[in-house]
């Protein structure tokens, strides 16, 4: 799978175990400790449906990573639990081009919903500002869920 991007040079296709020790690099840079990634990803190299990784490829090798579960008891409800780009390939549609392969992959799949869970906080701000660009709406705030002030903001998109 090959995702058309509006930016040049970025192609978007699943993950494989080759792709782990770049993945590693972008989680750990951007998103969570980089030693949980090999058992997180577990499931998807054994086969778990429930479960997608994506990576988008630059010139330079894999900038952008994306995972995606199915929400359990629902139908056809998935949740975006990660995305994130190396630092010095943000702002130029490498997200973008990761989000639109993630809702592509999903509608081929018949995905009803995509939920996406940010924070409150003002460091977030940018995250959210990009998902309501991206057509997602805000949909729930829990008060104080990831700590006390810091709320969880929950985005949805229709597919």
């Amino acid at each position: 799978m090959s995702e058309p991007s509006n930016s040049p040079g970025i192609h978007v296709r699943p993950a494989t175990r080759e792709d782990l020790e770049g993945i590693r690099e972008i989680v750990s840079l951007t998103l969570f400790p980089g030693e949980l990634l090999t058992e997180m990803m577990q499931p998807y190299f054994d086969g778990d449906p429930e479960q997608k990784w994506l990576i988008a490829m630059a010139e330079a090798g894999i900038a952008g990573v994306a995972f995606f579960t199915t929400e359990p008891l629902t139908d056809g409800t998935w949740n975006l639990k990660a995305i994130g780009v190396l630092p010095e390939r943000q702002r130029v549609g490498m997200g973008r081009a990761l989000l639109a392969a993630v809702e592509s992959d999903l509608r081929r799949a018949g995905a009803r919903l995509l939920l996406v869970d940010t924070s409150s906080s003002p460091d977030q701000a940018p995250a959210r500002a990009f998902y309501e660009s991206e057509g997602y709406e805000c949909a729930a705030t829990i008060a104080d869920f990831w700590s006390d002030g810091d709320d969880k903001v929950t985005f949805v998109k229709r597919l």
